[in-house]
């Protein structure tokens, strides 16, 4: 006579094992797992991996490699501890505006001055044809270690862009120009290598923009 043992079901689980009266019922290989090491156990959402119903957790750590013991590192939150929270510190902002460079009539803001809210600088030209800007930014991201089990197999944070906007209020009328930097980094098969620190340098041409008034921003 043939004698057919079925364990009872466990969600999430592809092969159990079980006594003959169903006791001791185990799960022996879970869905999602590839191999009995640290990080290639990813069943049920309860651990830290790759799949999309648990949390990634990176940068971070995962005490037990469970998730809900994530911990983001600093500067970092969101459920996989995608977000960061502070923004790049800017190290130099420097704005000069130029009558043209046949006759320089210069104005432009003290580029030590790099927190939110610039002082007004009030002037009575209004031939003004270039802008030249110059800025600078650094991010320094977390100190990483990436042992040989772990599912994240290499990571990279840094500054990939820099963007200047210029705007000029006149009246009811806004007109604005933005550019951004040209690449000054290497790219890794198609993609931005994140920088520590990057230089930005632009001009430009508002020749073409309305003479300024009295009270134009």
């Amino acid at each position: 006579m043939l004698h057919l043992l079925v364990c009872g079901k466990i969600d999430n689980c592809l092969h159990r094992n079980c006594t003959d009266d169903n006791q001791d019922l185990i799960c022996v290989w879970c869905d999602g797992e590839i191999a009995d090491r640290p990080y290639w156990k990813a069943y049920t959402g309860e651990t830290c991996s790759w799949r999309t119903d648990s949390t990634r957790c990176f940068p971070g750590t995962c005490a037990d490699e469970l998730a809900a013991s994530c911990q983001c590192a600093a500067n970092f939150s969101g459920t996989h501890c995608e977000k960061i929270d502070e923004a790049p510190y800017i190290l130099f902002n420097h704005g000069q505006f130029y009558e043209s460079h046949q006759h320089l009539i210069k104005m432009e803001n003290d580029p030590n001055y790099i927190i939110d809210g610039h002082p007004i600088i009030w002037t009575n030209e209004i031939r003004f044809s270039v802008v030249e800007t110059v800025m600078s930014a650094k991010y320094f991201g977390p100190n990483i270690t990436l042992d040989s089990d772990h599912y994240v197999r290499d990571f990279k944070v840094g500054l990939v862009e820099m963007k200047t906007t210029l705007k000029l209020y006149t009246g009811s009328s806004l007109y604005t120009k933005e550019q951004l930097c040209d690449p000054m980094y290497a790219r890794e098969n198609g993609q931005l290598d994140p920088n520590d620190k990057l230089v930005c340098n632009q001009s430009f041409g508002i020749g073409a923009w309305p003479s300024f008034k009295h009270d134009d921003k």
